[in-house]
């Protein structure tokens, strides 16, 4: 007998309790190495890596198409949007002020590209 449920938690759940996971830990970590963390780093930074992989994994098991060469051209673009904007004030802000900023900017702009592609399957 085939389960009806099964794809749905092999898709969807087990990706995002693998997230939130990750995010658990990062924050358990900040919590017993405060005196060495960094402040400027929040654990949501870390995510990045895996919202990139879990992204691609779930457009490329939605489409054919190279949906996913499309979003990181759009990423690099906003990179690149972001990088002008930044520098062409008068006083340039230093470059780890800056790739702080674009880590931050990637990390929403994942959050949204994975919750979109969820969201796809789910339809």
């Amino acid at each position: 007998m085939k389960k009806e449920g099964a794809p749905l938690v092999n898709q969807v759940i087990i990706p995002v309790l693998l997230l939130v996971v990750i995010y658990v830990a990062l924050l358990a970590l900040r919590r017993i190495t405060h005196r060495f963390w960094p402040s400027f780093i929040h654990p949501l930074d870390g995510l990045l890596p895996a919202l990139i992989i879990l992204s691609a994994l779930q457009i490329n098991r939605q489409t054919v198409m190279p949906v996913l060469l499309w979003i990181v051209m759009l990423w690099l673009v906003i990179g690149l949007l972001l990088s002008w904007r930044t520098f062409q004030g008068r006083h340039p802000i230093p470059y780890g002020q800056f790739a702080l900023l674009y880590w931050r900017v990637s990390d929403l702009f994942w959050i949204v590209i994975y919750g979109l592609s969820t969201a796809w399957l789910l339809i």
